[in-house]
C-alpha cells in the first residue's frame, strides 16, 4: 500500500503480540498500530511530518562530524610540543640503560648464582628471550645485604680490645 509517497507494510509481532506498521521511503520508519484507526492515520502522518527535522538533525551531525576530521587532521600536522624534552628523556634512558648493563657485558651468569634456588625447578628453566643475568632488582638486594654485613662487623671490630 503507498501512502504519501511512502510505501507502507503492516507486520505482526507474535513475541510482543502486536502489530507494527513500516513506512519506507529511502529509509524505513517503524510505529506500533493501534485499534484506533483515526489514531493509526495521526501516527503516520506525524511520522511523515518528523522526517524534515530528523534530516535536519542528520546533516548538523554529518557537519559536526565533518568538522572534527579536519580538525583533527590539522592537529595531525602540528608538531609534538614536548618533542625535544622527550628526545632528551629517551637519550637519558639509553644513557642510564647503558650503565646499568655496563658491568655484564660478557658474562653468563648461571640460573643458580642468581638466587633463584628457591623456586620451583619449572621457574629457573632458561628461554631464548630470557635474559642471562640477574634482575637489577635481585643484584640491589644482594648489595643491600653486603652492606648490611659489612655495618654489623664494624662494630665488632672496633669493639675487640687491642693487645
Amino acid at each position: 500500500m503507498v501512502y504519501a509517497g511512502f510505501t507502507l507494510k503492516a507486520q505482526f509481532d507474535s513475541f510482543a503480540q502486536q502489530f507494527r506498521l513500516f513506512v519506507k521511503g529511502e529509509t524505513t520508519h517503524s510505529m506500533e498500530v493501534g485499534s484506533d484507526p483515526a489514531g493509526n492515520i495521526t501516527r503516520i502522518n506525524n511520522a511523515i511530518a518528523s522526517l524534515p527535522k530528523a534530516l535536519e538533525k542528520a546533516e548538523q551531525t554529518l557537519q559536526s562530524l565533518q568538522e572534527k576530521v579536519a580538525s583533527a587532521k590539522a592537529e595531525l600536522l602540528r608538531p609534538f610540543p614536548q618533542e625535544a624534552e622527550l628526545a632528551e628523556k629517551l637519550a637519558r634512558l639509553h644513557e642510564v640503560d647503558a650503565l646499568l648493563d655496563m658491568d655484564e657485558k660478557g658474562q653468563d651468569v648461571p640460573v643458580q648464582d642468581t638466587a633463584v634456588a628457591d623456586r620451583p625447578r619449572a621457574a629457573t628453566r632458561m628461554y631464548a628471550d630470557q635474559p642471562k643475568r640477574p634482575s637489577v632488582l635481585e643484584k640491589l638486594k644482594a648489595r643491600q645485604a653486603e652492606v648490611a654485613g659489612h655495618s654489623a662487623a664494624a662494630p665488632a671490630r672496633i669493639k675487640e680490645p687491642s693487645l
